[in-house]
Protein backbone atom coordinates (compact mmCIF):
# COMPACT_ATOMS: atom_id res chain seq x y z
CA UNK A 1 0.00 0.00 0.00
CA UNK A 2 1.29 3.45 -0.97
CA UNK A 3 0.30 6.32 1.32
CA UNK A 4 0.20 10.00 0.42
CA UNK A 5 0.20 12.23 3.52
CA UNK A 6 -1.63 15.58 3.41
CA UNK A 7 -0.77 18.41 5.84
CA UNK A 8 -0.87 22.21 5.92
CA UNK A 9 0.08 22.95 9.54
CA UNK A 10 3.68 22.75 10.71
CA UNK A 11 3.18 22.18 14.41
CA UNK A 12 3.95 19.44 16.91
CA UNK A 13 0.88 17.33 16.08
CA UNK A 14 1.39 16.84 12.34
CA UNK A 15 5.18 16.73 12.72
CA UNK A 16 5.08 13.85 15.20
CA UNK A 17 2.39 11.97 13.30
CA UNK A 18 4.29 12.27 10.01
CA UNK A 19 7.59 11.14 11.53
CA UNK A 20 5.96 8.24 13.37
CA UNK A 21 4.17 7.10 10.21
CA UNK A 22 7.40 7.25 8.19
CA UNK A 23 9.24 5.22 10.84
CA UNK A 24 6.47 2.63 11.06
CA UNK A 25 6.43 2.27 7.29
CA UNK A 26 10.16 1.44 7.37
CA UNK A 27 9.48 -1.55 9.61
CA UNK A 28 6.57 -2.93 7.57
CA UNK A 29 6.55 -4.67 4.25
CA UNK A 30 2.93 -3.84 3.48
CA UNK A 31 2.93 -0.05 3.76
CA UNK A 32 5.05 2.81 2.43
CA UNK A 33 4.89 6.62 2.35
CA UNK A 34 5.25 7.83 -1.24
CA UNK A 35 4.91 11.60 -0.67
CA UNK A 36 3.76 14.46 1.55
CA UNK A 37 1.33 16.98 0.07
CA UNK A 38 1.02 20.55 1.31
CA UNK A 39 -0.66 23.64 -0.10
CA UNK A 40 1.56 25.83 2.12
CA UNK A 41 5.17 24.82 1.37
CA UNK A 42 6.57 28.00 2.92
CA UNK A 43 5.55 26.70 6.36
CA UNK A 44 7.70 23.59 6.00
CA UNK A 45 11.10 25.10 5.26
CA UNK A 46 13.64 26.01 7.95
CA UNK A 47 13.74 29.68 9.00
CA UNK A 48 16.45 29.98 11.63
CA UNK A 49 15.84 33.65 12.46
CA UNK A 50 12.13 33.12 13.06
CA UNK A 51 12.80 29.91 14.99
CA UNK A 52 15.27 31.76 17.23
CA UNK A 53 12.75 34.52 18.00
CA UNK A 54 10.09 31.97 18.88
CA UNK A 55 12.54 30.04 21.06
CA UNK A 56 13.45 33.14 23.09
CA UNK A 57 9.82 34.11 23.58
CA UNK A 58 8.79 30.59 24.65
CA UNK A 59 11.74 30.50 27.06
CA UNK A 60 10.53 33.73 28.66
CA UNK A 61 6.95 32.44 28.88
CA UNK A 62 8.04 29.18 30.53
CA UNK A 63 10.39 31.00 32.91
CA UNK A 64 7.67 33.39 34.11
CA UNK A 65 4.81 30.87 34.43
CA UNK A 66 4.81 28.00 36.92
CA UNK A 67 2.02 26.32 34.94
CA UNK A 68 3.88 26.33 31.58
CA UNK A 69 6.19 23.39 30.89
CA UNK A 70 9.71 23.95 29.57
CA UNK A 71 8.83 21.18 27.12
CA UNK A 72 6.98 23.84 25.10
CA UNK A 73 10.18 25.82 24.43
CA UNK A 74 11.18 23.82 21.35
CA UNK A 75 8.06 22.06 20.02
CA UNK A 76 8.80 19.67 17.15
CA UNK A 77 8.20 20.86 13.60
CA UNK A 78 9.15 19.20 10.33
CA UNK A 79 11.20 20.35 7.34
CA UNK A 80 9.65 18.54 4.37
CA UNK A 81 12.56 19.35 2.05
CA UNK A 82 14.93 17.76 4.54
CA UNK A 83 12.62 14.74 4.77
CA UNK A 84 12.81 14.52 0.98
CA UNK A 85 16.62 14.67 0.99
CA UNK A 86 17.07 12.16 3.81
CA UNK A 87 14.27 9.69 3.09
CA UNK A 88 13.48 10.23 -0.58
CA UNK A 89 9.86 11.12 0.25
CA UNK A 90 8.94 14.04 -2.02
CA UNK A 91 7.15 17.18 -0.89
CA UNK A 92 4.31 17.77 -3.36
CA UNK A 93 2.53 21.08 -3.89
CA UNK A 94 -0.86 20.79 -5.64
CA UNK A 95 -1.67 22.96 -8.62
CA UNK A 96 -3.39 26.17 -7.56
CA UNK A 97 -2.78 25.27 -3.93
CA UNK A 98 -5.81 22.97 -4.01
CA UNK A 99 -5.52 19.17 -3.74
CA UNK A 100 -8.96 18.93 -5.36
CA UNK A 101 -7.58 20.47 -8.56
CA UNK A 102 -8.07 17.95 -11.43
CA UNK A 103 -4.51 18.60 -12.62
CA UNK A 104 -3.13 17.50 -9.27
CA UNK A 105 -5.30 14.39 -9.19
CA UNK A 106 -4.16 13.42 -12.69
CA UNK A 107 -0.50 14.05 -11.85
CA UNK A 108 -0.59 12.00 -8.66
CA UNK A 109 -2.40 9.13 -10.35
CA UNK A 110 0.30 9.07 -13.01
CA UNK A 111 3.46 9.81 -11.01
CA UNK A 112 3.06 8.49 -7.45
CA UNK A 113 0.09 6.11 -7.82
CA UNK A 114 -1.02 6.30 -4.17
CA UNK A 115 -3.63 3.93 -2.79
CA UNK A 116 -3.99 5.51 0.69
CA UNK A 117 -4.53 9.11 1.81
CA UNK A 118 -3.59 10.15 5.34
CA UNK A 119 -4.70 13.61 6.47
CA UNK A 120 -2.81 15.17 9.37
CA UNK A 121 -4.14 18.73 9.64
CA UNK A 122 -4.89 19.24 5.97
CA UNK A 123 -6.92 22.45 5.65
CA UNK A 124 -8.76 21.42 2.47
CA UNK A 125 -11.94 19.38 2.51
CA UNK A 126 -11.57 16.36 0.22
CA UNK A 127 -14.16 16.33 -2.57
CA UNK A 128 -15.47 13.23 -4.33
CA UNK A 129 -12.97 13.20 -7.26
CA UNK A 130 -10.01 13.40 -4.86
CA UNK A 131 -11.44 10.75 -2.53
CA UNK A 132 -12.06 8.43 -5.49
CA UNK A 133 -8.33 8.47 -6.34
CA UNK A 134 -7.65 6.40 -3.21
CA UNK A 135 -8.74 2.96 -2.09
CA UNK A 136 -8.85 4.35 1.47
CA UNK A 137 -8.64 7.85 2.98
CA UNK A 138 -8.10 8.34 6.74
CA UNK A 139 -8.04 11.55 8.78
CA UNK A 140 -6.63 12.31 12.23
CA UNK A 141 -9.00 14.52 14.23
CA UNK A 142 -8.07 15.89 17.65
CA UNK A 143 -11.53 15.33 19.07
CA UNK A 144 -14.12 12.66 19.75
CA UNK A 145 -16.68 12.40 16.97
CA UNK A 146 -19.50 12.98 16.43
CA UNK A 147 -19.69 15.32 19.43
CA UNK A 148 -16.69 17.52 18.62
CA UNK A 149 -16.23 17.86 14.89
CA UNK A 150 -14.40 20.71 13.15
CA UNK A 151 -11.80 23.05 14.66
CA UNK A 152 -10.49 23.46 18.23
CA UNK A 153 -12.07 20.26 19.53
CA UNK A 154 -9.92 20.23 22.67
CA UNK A 155 -10.80 23.81 23.54
CA UNK A 156 -14.52 23.36 22.98
CA UNK A 157 -14.61 20.18 25.08
CA UNK A 158 -12.93 22.05 27.96
CA UNK A 159 -15.29 24.99 27.56
CA UNK A 160 -18.26 22.62 27.74
CA UNK A 161 -17.04 21.21 31.04
CA UNK A 162 -16.33 17.69 29.77
CA UNK A 163 -14.39 15.33 32.03
CA UNK A 164 -12.32 13.96 29.14
CA UNK A 165 -11.18 14.95 25.67
CA UNK A 166 -10.22 12.57 22.89
CA UNK A 167 -8.97 11.96 19.36
CA UNK A 168 -10.26 9.99 16.39
CA UNK A 169 -8.74 8.34 13.35
CA UNK A 170 -11.62 7.97 10.92
CA UNK A 171 -12.38 7.25 7.31
CA UNK A 172 -12.94 10.39 5.25
CA UNK A 173 -16.13 11.46 3.52
CA UNK A 174 -17.15 14.75 1.96
CA UNK A 175 -18.65 15.79 5.30
CA UNK A 176 -16.36 17.21 8.00
CA UNK A 177 -15.21 14.56 10.51
CA UNK A 178 -18.22 12.36 9.78
CA UNK A 179 -16.75 9.09 8.46
CA UNK A 180 -16.57 5.66 10.14
CA UNK A 181 -14.26 5.46 13.16
CA UNK A 182 -11.14 3.28 13.06
CA UNK A 183 -9.40 4.18 16.34
CA UNK A 184 -10.36 6.49 19.19
CA UNK A 185 -8.79 7.40 22.51
CA UNK A 186 -9.22 9.94 25.27
CA UNK A 187 -7.49 11.49 28.29
CA UNK A 188 -8.95 13.05 31.45
CA UNK A 189 -9.12 16.84 31.53
CA UNK A 190 -9.08 17.20 35.32
CA UNK A 191 -8.82 20.99 35.36
CA UNK A 192 -5.90 21.14 32.92
CA UNK A 193 -5.45 23.80 30.25
CA UNK A 194 -5.94 22.98 26.58
CA UNK A 195 -2.20 22.82 25.77
CA UNK A 196 -1.62 20.11 28.38
CA UNK A 197 -4.67 18.10 27.31
CA UNK A 198 -3.65 18.39 23.65
CA UNK A 199 -0.14 17.17 24.49
CA UNK A 200 -1.39 14.09 26.32
CA UNK A 201 -3.85 13.29 23.53
CA UNK A 202 -1.10 13.54 20.95
CA UNK A 203 1.09 11.13 22.95
CA UNK A 204 -1.75 8.60 22.87
CA UNK A 205 -2.52 9.21 19.20
CA UNK A 206 1.10 8.60 18.16
CA UNK A 207 1.12 5.41 20.25
CA UNK A 208 -2.08 4.31 18.48
CA UNK A 209 -0.66 4.66 14.94
CA UNK A 210 0.32 0.96 14.64
CA UNK A 211 -3.34 0.05 15.27
CA UNK A 212 -4.41 2.57 12.62
CA UNK A 213 -2.05 1.13 10.00
CA UNK A 214 -3.17 -2.40 10.92
CA UNK A 215 -6.79 -1.34 10.37
CA UNK A 216 -5.92 0.22 6.99
CA UNK A 217 -4.01 -2.85 5.81
CA UNK A 218 -6.88 -5.09 6.97
CA UNK A 219 -9.35 -2.79 5.14
CA UNK A 220 -11.36 -2.45 8.34
CA UNK A 221 -14.56 -0.57 7.37
CA UNK A 222 -14.72 1.18 10.75
CA UNK A 223 -17.68 1.91 13.00
CA UNK A 224 -20.21 4.64 12.12
CA UNK A 225 -20.26 7.52 14.63
CA UNK A 226 -23.21 7.20 16.99
CA UNK A 227 -24.85 10.23 18.56
CA UNK A 228 -25.21 13.88 17.73
CA UNK A 229 -22.84 16.77 17.31
CA UNK A 230 -22.03 19.68 15.09
CA UNK A 231 -18.86 20.95 13.45
CA UNK A 232 -17.24 23.86 15.27
CA UNK A 233 -15.92 26.48 12.86
CA UNK A 234 -13.41 29.31 12.96
CA UNK A 235 -16.11 31.94 13.55
CA UNK A 236 -17.26 30.03 16.67
CA UNK A 237 -13.74 30.33 18.05
CA UNK A 238 -13.20 34.00 17.12
CA UNK A 239 -16.57 34.95 18.63
CA UNK A 240 -15.48 33.51 21.98
CA UNK A 241 -11.91 34.81 22.17
CA UNK A 242 -12.85 38.45 21.49
CA UNK A 243 -14.63 39.84 24.55
CA UNK A 244 -15.70 43.45 24.11
CA UNK A 245 -17.54 43.55 27.42
CA UNK A 246 -15.79 41.41 30.06
CA UNK A 247 -18.06 43.00 32.63
CA UNK A 248 -20.93 40.95 31.18
CA UNK A 249 -19.23 37.66 32.15
CA UNK A 250 -18.45 36.17 35.55
CA UNK A 251 -14.88 35.62 36.71
CA UNK A 252 -15.37 31.86 36.36
CA UNK A 253 -16.61 32.20 32.78
CA UNK A 254 -13.65 34.34 31.79
CA UNK A 255 -11.13 32.00 33.39
CA UNK A 256 -12.79 29.00 31.72
CA UNK A 257 -12.42 30.65 28.31
CA UNK A 258 -8.77 31.36 28.96
CA UNK A 259 -8.19 27.77 30.10
CA UNK A 260 -9.94 26.48 26.99
CA UNK A 261 -8.48 28.75 24.31
CA UNK A 262 -5.19 29.86 25.87
CA UNK A 263 -5.59 33.51 24.88
CA UNK A 264 -8.69 35.69 25.18
CA UNK A 265 -8.65 39.24 23.82
CA UNK A 266 -10.30 41.41 26.48
CA UNK A 267 -11.36 45.00 25.83
CA UNK A 268 -10.54 47.05 28.93
CA UNK A 269 -11.26 50.80 28.84
CA UNK A 270 -11.48 50.66 25.06
CA UNK A 271 -8.15 48.84 24.53
CA UNK A 272 -7.91 45.16 23.59
CA UNK A 273 -5.35 43.03 25.44
CA UNK A 274 -4.25 39.44 24.61
CA UNK A 275 -4.81 37.96 28.08
CA UNK A 276 -3.57 34.53 29.13
CA UNK A 277 -4.12 34.82 32.89
CA UNK A 278 -6.19 36.98 35.26
CA UNK A 279 -5.61 37.95 38.89
CA UNK A 280 -7.57 39.68 41.65
CA UNK A 281 -6.99 43.42 41.55
CA UNK A 282 -7.38 46.50 43.73
CA UNK A 283 -9.18 49.69 42.77
CA UNK A 284 -6.87 52.22 41.15
CA UNK A 285 -4.60 49.70 39.42
CA UNK A 286 -4.03 49.86 35.67
CA UNK A 287 -6.16 47.74 33.30
CA UNK A 288 -8.74 46.82 35.94
CA UNK A 289 -12.35 45.77 35.30
CA UNK A 290 -15.26 44.40 37.33
CA UNK A 291 -16.94 41.13 36.36
CA UNK A 292 -20.65 40.35 36.25
CA UNK A 293 -20.39 38.73 39.70
CA UNK A 294 -18.75 41.82 41.18
CA UNK A 295 -15.09 40.75 41.32
CA UNK A 296 -12.33 43.20 40.45
CA UNK A 297 -9.80 41.61 38.07
CA UNK A 298 -6.77 42.62 36.02
CA UNK A 299 -4.71 40.77 33.41
CA UNK A 300 -1.74 38.97 34.95
CA UNK A 301 -0.17 37.62 31.72
CA UNK A 302 -0.30 38.97 28.18
CA UNK A 303 0.42 36.22 25.62
CA UNK A 304 2.10 34.41 28.49
CA UNK A 305 4.32 37.29 29.66
CA UNK A 306 4.19 40.00 32.34
CA UNK A 307 3.16 43.37 30.91
CA UNK A 308 6.65 44.88 30.64
CA UNK A 309 8.15 41.82 28.92
CA UNK A 310 5.15 41.59 26.62
CA UNK A 311 5.62 45.22 25.54
CA UNK A 312 9.34 44.66 24.93
CA UNK A 313 8.83 41.51 22.87
CA UNK A 314 5.88 42.75 20.80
Amino acid sequence: MRALIFTDVNSEGPARLIRATVELARTRGDFEVCGVVTSRPERFRSDRARAARRFVRRLLVAATNRDVSFRTIRPPTIDLKRLERERGIPMVVPEGGDPNDPRFITRMSRELRPTIALSFDCLSLFRAPLLSMFEQAVNYHSGLIPGYRGVMATAFSILAGETESGFTFHRMTERVDAGPILVQGSVPIAGAAAADVEQRKLDRAVAALPLVLDAIVAEDPGVPPIGHGRPFRIHDWTALIHVEHPEYLTAAQLKQRIRAFGIVNLAIEGIEYPVTRLRPAASGEARVFRTADGLLLAPDRFEGLPWRLHRLSS
